[in-house]
């Protein structure tokens, strides 16, 4: 499960399988399926989720929320 949360944080951090394989010093095939393993534990894409996760994140000190 740690491989598979690295390899989610550093993509959704990339946006690139390839970057993220070099990263991670693993074949691009390699993030392919933990992607793939990743959308079947979940049951939704990893990608969106992980987009809407940073863009939360980057937009909250933005909305001033007090």
């Amino acid at each position: 499960m740690r491989d598979l949360r690295d390899t989610l944080r550093l993509l959704a951090r990339t946006g690139s399988v390839m970057e993220t394989a070099e990263a991670l010093f693993v074949h691009r095939n390699t993030v392919a399926y933990r992607l793939k393993r990743a959308q079947e534990l979940l049951g939704r894409d990893p990608l969106t989720i992980s987009l809407s996760l940073h863009a939360a994140l980057v937009l909250e000190p933005l909305l001033h929320w007090d």
